[in-house]
């Protein structure tokens, strides 16, 4: 008797610990006023980004590179890559790890982010996430690169400028064999990147961002399925930012899709499965103000899919059933 109670005050214990993060990242998501982050097409392949609560939900160990061009006809339009990774360990403990780097005119940041999480089981087959991510950041301005109104203006003393930030993001995810859906906060601390603040009164911090997002995967027949997914961003003070996307996935190896985004740009995506390799590509159009100045932008992922044995029914860390990989 005194052990079912005991289980059921710690189920009670966990669920009540849920209610009170969730309203944390709602709160911390109301506070923030400027900058939008920048946006992603292939975004179920970068999760990990964004909420640290999806290091350990798959059942292998991805390795996965990413690169996207925006807008392409742009001189020095931003540019991003970023190389990741996550996997199950044992008593229930997620670890990931992105690498990235961002570049926009004369601007760059590079840096990297160290995701922990811990995994609840709801019942055998449903199952919860709380993670947490440190982050650091490294903001360079090359000046050289800068054609200012005025020549030698004093408000730019130096040809390159760098500054060190750290931050820390915070997520919950909820998933099992054919569904996940999470809710995440990005840049809790809001480290500001001000590089010129030794010589100006100017604050400019990275805003604060909450990101939803969610997604099913429909058996249709024995060789279909179906997978539409979202993802909505929120920064105070800009409009709501809403990606959806569906995807015809044949054979578990090829699929195609098409998306669509809140400012009116639509994705064409592609991609191909090959044992533990994979391949996905996206191409955006916009049919915005922007289309007369740019032919579109595009990613392009490989990923590696590496068995993870701890995973793997039947081990003592384990967990039975097959969880959400698309």
């Amino acid at each position: 008797m005194k052990t079912i109670y005991y289980i059921a005050f710690e189920q009670r214990r966990q669920l009540t610990g849920l209610v009170v993060f969730f309203f944390i990242l709602l709160v911390l998501s109301t506070v923030s006023e400027a900058q939008q982050h920048s946006a992603n097409s292939l975004f179920n392949y970068n999760r990990l980004d964004f909420n640290p609560a999806v290091a350990g939900a798959s059942d292998n160990v991805p390795i996965t590179l990413y690169t996207r061009q925006q807008w392409m006809g742009f001189n020095n339009a931003p540019r991003s890559q970023y190389i990741s990774s996550h996997g199950y360990l044992p008593y229930n403990i997620g670890l990931g790890g992105v690498v990235f780097n961002n570049i926009t005119g004369p601007t760059r940041q590079t840096g990297a982010k160290i995701a922990f999480s811990t995994h609840f089981n709801l019942n055998e087959t449903n199952w919860f996430s709380l993670g947490i991510s440190g982050e650091f950041y490294e903001n360079l301005f090359d000046v050289t690169k800068l054609k200012t109104g005025i020549p030698n203006d004093p408000a730019i003393q130096t040809e390159v400028e760098q500054k060190l930030a750290p931050d820390a993001s915070a997520g919950v995810l909820f998933y099992a064999k054919n569904y996940f859906a999470g809710v995440s906060v990005t840049n809790l601390l809001r480290s500001s990147y001000d590089l010129f603040n030794d010589y100006n009164n100017f604050d400019n911090p990275i805003e604060r961002t909450l990101y939803v997002t969610g997604g099913y995967y429909f058996e249709l027949e024995q060789d279909l399925a179906y997978k539409p997914t979202e993802l909505v961003k929120k920064t105070i003070g800009i409009p709501w930012q809403v990606d959806f996307s569906n995807q015809i996935i044949y054979n578990d190896m090829f699929w195609g899709g098409l998306g669509f985004r809140s400012n009116l740009d639509g994705m064409l995506m592609l991609g191909v499965r090959y044992k533990i390799y994979e391949l996905a590509y996206s191409y955006d159009f916009n049919f915005n103000e922007i289309k007369e100045y740019t032919s579109g932008s595009q990613e392009i992922i490989l990923r590696f899919n590496l068995n993870n044995a701890i995973r793997e029914e039947g081990s003592s860390y384990g967990r039975k059933g097959k969880m959400f990989n698309w």
